[in-house]
This record gives structure tokens, C-alpha cells and sequence, in this order.
């Protein structure tokens, strides 16, 4: 029960983790957007693509590795390993972050002018190379206090983490547009002078490029404030492990063969993940890549403003909602691989599967039909661009899907088919790249709408059917999806009557939500009360 208690605990400590930073990366784009422009979007998000694959290869599986290390001494009794556990992760981490930092900065004029096609990209990802290494070692450390089950510590430092980078990233932003920052002017005075040392070191590295356009200097902004976010979060959990570590014991005389007994077993969990990791997060650094130059042959005047308002914008207010299944969906793997080792019957799993997939929908359906009906008053509130409200409607529906899938991946881990879930995810990011490579130089946005649900669809469907596979059921579709979307259109429909809609954004969009979830609640209990009355008229009817 205590352990419970405390699962259910952790559960909501991260997911009002989540939804904070989720709350605050909406904000930040919006307050981004505004300042920078949607080109410097478009540019920052290039630059990121190539950075977050970057980052995968140098810190992919780690998390996982520290983690499953420290639990497993920790619930074994062999306290003594736990520090040497962490030590093994993080000499993994000194290796793949410092050598592929290197690599970065290395090959950064090859990856700006031939993958990215822009020359001021040369400096920020260079500047990015420096906060790999720590990204990488910072893994290591979120692992060790998850694995004590100390994940406030965590969440602490990431909700820090965020509220450095937003502030250093806006500071200076607005001190390069001369606009009246509500940031301290030490920090913006801060900002701006680093990022003009970097601009005239720039001359030294790299004597030929000309200087950086307001766009150029705006990405290299964003840039500056990551790599600070991300190093003063490195050394914070620096700090908070030696403090904390210093309740476990350490024996000289067993570090040696622990530390050879540890390194295999951390390769053994970390390298298949790395390497799935790795080639999903190439197909995915690759579509996005793509997806401007496949704007510019379609014919866009100015594609990577298009592609900032999708990417930068519409995107992010999409999946925003999945901020609060984050929790549940991992409270869900870890409640049905115990009831799978409890020897439960296979009935007793099939209703908890059966009601995973039932909230998925409902909460899916739901949020698909709140973001189409309120698409342009959440753009016009959050965004200062008219089109990002055109985009969160046509993407509306993906929201169900996108939902549906990750509560049904996390039953699958739950029921050892990660493997599977594994699979299906690097085809589905190949196929996304060959739907951006075919669709996007024909249709435009259009085409790249089409890939996101065409993906989304095939990874649901094939998740899906394994789930239905290896449990042997088949959803209600009744109760599932088809009661929820009618439900969830009665309540459109009603905000609309009410004139619901002319109040502010928020306050109506939460009217809404409670119409939606009240009428949800009375419809499911109406129609199990409508075929109890069926299942007892039938009884009758045998008895007489």
C-alpha cells in the first residue's frame, strides 16, 4: 500500500510537472513568436532538429541505464552499489557527450550549408555543441534520483531549468528588438553582450561568413539561453547528488569488481535504446529538414515562416492536453507489468486494458473537439499570427489519435512488447519521411497535414492490433468513440446556442470542457442502464 501511495504520489508530482513546463513552452512560443518572427522560427526549429539528433546520440538510453542501475541495487539491499552505478553512467556519458559535441562543432559548416542551407546556422550549433556533454551527464543524474524514488528533486531542477532558459532567451530577444523588456536589465544587458562576444568570436572560426542577419542573431538568442538553461541545470543536479548521495555507503575494496560488474549490465540496457533512439530520431531530424525545402519546390514565398507557424505554433498547442496522460500513461505500464507478474487473470487485465483505452478516447475525442471549435480564439489569444489558428484546426483531429497511441504504447511495455512498440515507431518515423519527400513538393502544408495523420493513423492501427493480439479482445466501439464524439459535438453545439463562445477564451473553453465531461458521464450511465433493462427484458423473456 505504501508503495502504491508513493507511485500514486510521484504520478502527480510529474504530472503537474509536466503540465507547468508544458504550460510555459506554450507561452514561450507564443512570446517567442512575437519577438523573433515566425522565420526565426522556422530557422531555430532546423537548428534544433540537428541538435536534438545530436543529443540522442550522446545521451540516449542513459536515463533508463542510471535508473534501472540505482532501483535495482537500491531494492536489492546492495545500497554500496548505487554510487558506483551513477559512476559507470557517467563515464558513459564523459565518452559519447564529449565526443559527439566534437563531431558537432567539427562538421557544424557542413550541416548548416547542405542539410540546413543557411549559413548562420554555423555559429548556434556550434554554441549547442558546448551543452551536450552536460544534457548527456544530467541524464545520468535524473536517472539515479528517480531510481531512489526521490523525483521531486528532479522535477524541481527541470521546472528551474525552464525558468532560466525563458528567461535568458526573452531577455534577450527583447533587448535586440529595443523593446521595453519586464525582464531585470542586468540579465538582458547580460544577454546581449555574450551573444556579441560569440558574434566576434564567430570571426575567428569562421572568417568567411558575413555577419548575422536580425534573424541569424534572434536564433543565435534562443541558442544562448539553452545552453546557459542547460549547464546551470548540469550543475545543479551536480550539486543535489553529492549532497544526496552521501546516505549510501561506499567500500573501496568492491568498487573495483562492482564498477566491471556494472558496465555490461548498463551497455546491456542502454545500447538497445540508443541505438532505436538513434535511427528514430534521424528519420525525424531528416523529415523536418526536408519539410522547408519541400515548401520552397511546392512554391512557398517564404517557407520557413510556414514552417514555424506548424512547427512552432500549431504543433505545440495540439499536444499540450497530452501534458496530463504523460503520468497516467506510465503509472499504466507499471500497474499492468505488475498485474502481469501478480499472476492476474487474463480477464482482470483485459477491464483494465478495456478502460485505459476508453479514458484515451473519451479525453482524446474530447480535446480534438475543444481545439477545433476554439482554434482561432486560442491562435488570436496566444499567437500573433492569424494562420497558426487555420493550422490548429486542420490538425484538430490528430489530437485523438496521437492520444490513443501513447496510452496503448504504454499497455504494451506494460506487457513486455516494448520491442514491438520499438518497431512501429522507426517505421513510422521512415514513413513520415517518405510522406514529406512525395507529398510536400505536390501539396504544400497540405501535404505535410496529410503525413502527420497518415502516420499517426498506421502506427494507432498497428498498435492496436497487437494489443488486441496478444490480449485476445476487441473494443466497444460504442462506448469508446462513438458516444464520446456524439457527446462531444452536442457540447459544440451548445457553447454555440449559448453564445457560449463570445466569452474569453479560457473561461469558455473550461465551460465547455465541464458541459463535456458532465454530458459524458450521464450518456455512459444511461446507456449501461439501457442495456441492463435489455439484458433483464431478454431474462424474461427466456423464463416465460
Amino acid at each position: 500500500m505504501n508503495k502504491d501511495k508513493k507511485l500514486i504520489g510521484d504520478g502527480i508530482l510529474l504530472t503537474l510537472t509536466t503540465l507547468a513546463l508544458k504550460t510555459a513552452g506554450v507561452m514561450f512560443s507564443a512570446r517567442l513568436a512575437a519577438a523573433a518572427g515566425a522565420e526565426a522560427m522556422g530557422l531555430s526549429s532546423q537548428i534544433m532538429s540537428v541538435y536534438s539528433f545530436a543529443v540522442t546520440a550522446a545521451a540516449a538510453g542513459v536515463h533508463l541505464g542510471a535508473m534501472r542501475l540505482t532501483s535495482e541495487s537500491r531494492g536489492a539491499g546492495r545500497s554500496d552499489e548505487i554510487r558506483s552505478g551513477v559512476r559507470c553512467a557517467l563515464r558513459y556519458c564523459a565518452v559519447t557527450g564529449l565526443f559527439t559535441a566534437l563531431v558537432l562543432f567539427v562538421l557544424s559548416p557542413l550541416l548548416a550549408t547542405r542539410l540546413i542551407g543557411n549559413p548562420e546556422a554555423i555559429l548556434p550549433l556550434r554554441v549547442l555543441a558546448v551543452a551536450i556533454p552536460c544534457i548527456s551527464a544530467s541524464g545520468a543524474f535524473h536517472g539515479y534520483f528517480n531510481g531512489v524514488r526521490r523525483v521531486y528533486k528532479s522535477a524541481a531542477v527541470n521546472v528551474t531549468e525552464q525558468t532560466v532558459r525563458i528567461s535568458l532567451t526573452l531577455s534577450g530577444l527583447y533587448g535586440l528588438s529595443g523593446g521595453h523588456s519586464p525582464m531585470p536589465h542586468s540579465l538582458t544587458v547580460f544577454v546581449n553582450r555574450s551573444t556579441e562576444a560569440l558574434l566576434r568570436l564567430q570571426s575567428i572560426f569562421s572568417p568567411g561568413i558575413a555577419e548575422q542577419s536580425p534573424m541569424g542573431a534572434a536564433c543565435l538568442t534562443v541558442v544562448f539561453g539553452s545552453v546557459c538553461a542547460e549547464a546551470f541545470s548540469f550543475l545543479l543536479l551536480l550539486t543535489l547528488y553529492c549532497f544526496d548521495s552521501k546516505r549510501y555507503p561506499k567500500h573501496p575494496a568492491l568498487s573495483h569488481g562492482t564498477r566491471q560488474s556494472l558496465t555490461p549490465k548498463f551497455l546491456h540496457i542502454t545500447a538497445p535504446m540508443a541505438v532505436s533512439a538513434l535511427l528514430r530520431s534521424g528519420l525525424s531530424s531528416a523529415e523536418h529538414l526536408l519539410l522547408p525545402a519541400g515548401l520552397r519546390r511546392f512554391g512557398s514565398e517564404n517557407a520557413l515562416a510556414e514552417y514555424g507557424i506548424v512547427g512552432g505554433m500549431a504543433i505545440p498547442v495540439i499536444l499540450y492536453p497530452m501534458a496530463l496522460m504523460n503520468a497516467f500513461a506510465q503509472l499504466n505500464t507499471v500497474d499492468i507489468a505488475a498485474r502481469v507478474s501478480a499472476g492476474e487473470s487474463k480477464r482482470e487485465i483485459l477491464d483494465r486494458v478495456s478502460r485505459g483505452i476508453s479514458f484515451a478516447l473519451v479525453y482524446g475525442i474530447g480535446c480534438s473537439a475543444l481545439l477545433r471549435a476554439f482554434a482561432y480564439p486560442l491562435s488570436n489569444a496566444i499567437f500573433p499570427n492569424e494562420n497558426a489558428g487555420e493550422y490548429i484546426a486542420a490538425l484538430s483531429a490528430y489530437a485523438a489519435l496521437a492520444y490513443l497511441d501513447h496510452i496503448v504504447d504504454s499497455m504494451l511495455k506494460g506487457l513486455d512488447c516494448q520491442g514491438y512498440v520499438m518497431k512501429i515507431n522507426i517505421a513510422d518515423s521512415a514513413l513520415g519521411l517518405l510522406c514529406t519527400a512525395t507529398l510536400v513538393p505536390m501539396l504544400g502544408v497540405g501535404g505535410y497535414i496529410i503525413s502527420l495523420y497518415l502516420c499517426e493513423f498506421v502506427n494507432c492501427l498497428f498498435s492496436m492490433g497487437k494489443l488486441m493480439s496478444v490480449l485476445g479482445f476487441f473494443p466497444n466501439l460504442l462506448d469508446t468513440a462513438i458516444l464520446p464524439a456524439l457527446t462531444a459535438a452536442l457540447s459544440v453545439a451548445l457553447m454555440s446556442f449559448l453564445g457560449i463562445a463570445a466569452l474569453p477564451v479560457i473561461p469558455a473553453l473550461l465551460l465547455t470542457a465541464s458541459f463535456y465531461v458532465s454530458a459524458t458521464v450521464l450518456v455512459r450511465r444511461a446507456a449501461n442502464g439501457a442495456r441492463l433493462c435489455i439484458r433483464g427484458c431478454r431474462s424474461n423473456r427466456e423464463r416465460s
